[in-house]
């Protein structure tokens, strides 16, 4: 069987991503940074690296840490597929994955987070580069996000921008990815993420490169070139925004913290690869809403053009009185 890798494409920087390689290949493993209570990190196998070699099918829930640990939902899969991103789309309270089954076409699937059981919405099919006759599958998918909006969106060969219907797989063309820089040359992208409260989207290439993407125009602003981010498969932002991203490091993979991605190379801890995670793919829940603690707001009273201050006096004047206060009741029939 033929792996469909996710990472088979190399673009522009291939001779500086050598050097990233080697650079976060010797990367000592820093202290991560400190996830919100309540957020929930959730990944699926890719490709199991130890065991002779197979689709690892297994489903986790991911403690950032030092060292990191996982829970284990599922262990295996009846049909295994190789996820290659995950994403959680808040407003319908959903977490779906992209990947490939046992045949070379990208699927969708939802996912049930509590058993790690996925459930088949469709092949992602797109018409851009289809043969005459309408869409057909795409054997390619990289990049992918929900939106705090609820619009999904995906990169078919790295460089392909397309928007991405949840509820059928069917994918339509936005534009081609370019980086600002080199603005006819073709950018392929592995991770992009929205931030949340701010909808600026940033993006990985590659090669391990940060940007920023414009999702109308597919046009990349280069930001930095961060060491340890050379093999990023896929990123979310937790609820405080901190940056969280698979890096796939020899024989496993492991966790990165990037608290400002605009900054990314002053702000960027490595922890150390987690064994047994042989994944692609990371998603967040975020903690529902709590009280903040605070004072509610006292609901105002209609206006029925008399004052609540003589009312409230002559309740107190009964009170005080010892005087009853007999509440009438409908009669009942």
């Amino acid at each position: 069987m033929e792996i469909p890798m996710k990472k088979s494409i190399l673009s522009i920087g291939t001779v500086a991503a050598v050097a990233a390689l080697v650079l976060g290949a010797s990367m000592p493993a820093l202290a991560l940074a400190t996830s919100p209570d309540g957020d929930s990190f959730y990944s699926a196998g890719y490709w199991d690296t130890e065991n002779g070699g197979g689709i690892s099918s297994a489903f986790w829930q991911v403690h950032p840490g030092s060292p990191s640990t996982l829970t284990v939902i599922q262990a295996t899969h009846d049909d295994p597929q190789m996820i290659t991103d995950g994403a959680y789309d808040a407003n319908a309270g959903k977490s779906y994955v992209i990947g490939y089954g046992y045949g070379p076409e990208c699927q969708l699937w939802s996912v049930d987070i509590t058993t790690g059981a996925y459930t088949l919405i469709g092949p992602i099919t797109q018409d851009h580069n289809a043969d005459e006759g309408g869409p057909e599958p795409s054997t390619s998918c990289n990049a992918f996000d929900i939106l705090d909006a609820g619009t999904a969106y995906i990169t078919i060969f790295g460089t392909e921008l397309y928007r991405l219907d949840l509820t059928t797989g069917a994918a339509t063309y936005i534009a081609d990815v370019v980086d600002s820089r080199f603005i006819d040359t073709g950018l392929a992208l592995s991770v992009i993420s929205e931030q949340p409260g701010t909808g600026t989207v940033y993006a990985i290439d590659f090669n391990g490169f940060v940007y920023t993407l414009d999702l109308t125009t597919g046009v990349a602003t280069y930001l930095i070139n961060p060491s340890g981010l050379w093999n990023s498969f896929d990123a979310d932002f937790d609820s405080a925004g901190t940056w969280w991203v698979t890096v796939w490091d020899d024989d496993a993979a492991r966790l990165v913290s990037i608290t400002d991605p605009a900054h990314a190379a002053d702000s960027l801890e490595a922890g150390d690869p987690v064994e047994g995670w042989f994944t692609d793919s990371l998603w967040i829940i975020p903690a529902p809403a709590v009280d903040d603690g605070g004072d509610d707001e006292v609901p105002a009273l209609a206006n029925t053009g008399t004052s609540p201050l003589p009312l409230a006096f002559g309740a107190l004047l009964l009170l005080l009185a010892g005087t009853g206060v007999v509440v009438l009741r409908p009669r009942r029939a």
